[in-house]
């Protein structure tokens, strides 16, 4: 299969809501445009450790990634930052690689922007199903007969 790489714009959430609440100037909201690598072996977004910094993301814990060659490796976690792919977007946490490793675009991303690569154009397209809004699976909601949750009223 051919690599394929697409162009993100990744945001700091928290400074785009502080933008909303005129807590600081829109120009002041942190954004960057790059290129990263559609990886599907990938669970969640990579970005390299001088991106973090650049982007102002807060560290919100440590995982254990586990690379094809089985070697595993602590890595920092740090969020939120909004991605935008194809015009759609999504606020998650990301993983933080060592400086100017690549970005990668993982499974989290892909499945949350309902986005599928074609090896043949080279490119991430919408699902054909989903040609204007990202179209999530869920379990059927259903009616209870329970009483209401406590934080609900």
């Amino acid at each position: 299969m051919s690599e394929i790489r697409a162009k993100l714009v990744l945001t700091n959430a928290y400074d785009e809501m502080s933008a909303e609440k005129g807590l600081i100037k829109p120009g002041e909201v942190r954004r960057v445009e790059v290129e990263g690598l559609v990886d599907r072996g990938a669970v969640m977004l990579l970005i390299p450790q001088d991106l973090k910094e650049a982007l102002g993301l807060e560290a919100t814990g440590k995982v254990i990634a586990v690379y094809a060659d089985e070697r595993k490796e602590e890595l920092e976690k740090a969020g939120p930052v909004k991605v935008e792919i194809k015009g759609r977007s999504v606020v998650t946490e990301c993983l933080v690689g060592p400086p100017t490793c690549e970005v990668l675009i993982g499974h989290v991303i892909l499945e949350m922007l309902d986005l599928i690569p074609d090896p043949v154009r080279g490119e991430l397209l919408p699902r054909p199903e989903s040609p204007f809004l990202p179209q999530l699976k869920m379990k059927r909601l259903q009616e209870t007969s329970s009483p209401p949750l406590p934080y609900l009223h």
